[in-house]
């Protein structure tokens, strides 16, 4: 199996994005309930808010599944190593 770091490409960076993530997670996790609440508020209704959750999800799903270039496939020498391939 590919290593994390490996697999994006990033093993000199990677502590830093890691920080980065957790912290941008943690942020979201904190305030996404009052404005989840700040819209239902706004709107007596839960439907937008959950409407907008749902959009932005499936935009981090294509982002995910559309932003890569390029991936890493099993080599025909050894099925330890692995070279990359485009797309």
């Amino acid at each position: 199996m590919v290593g994390t770091k490996r697999f994006f490409g990033w093993s000199v960076a990677w502590s830093a994005f890691t920080i980065a993530v957790f912290a941008i997670n943690q942020g979201v996790f904190a305030f996404a309930p009052a404005i989840i609440g700040a819209l239902r508020d706004v709107t007596a209704d839960y439907r937008l808010p959950f409407a907008l959750i749902a959009m932005a999800q499936l935009l981090a799903a294509a982002i995910v599944l559309l932003g890569r270039g390029t991936r890493l496939a099993p080599s025909a020498s050894t099925g330890d190593q692995e070279r990359r391939i485009e797309e």
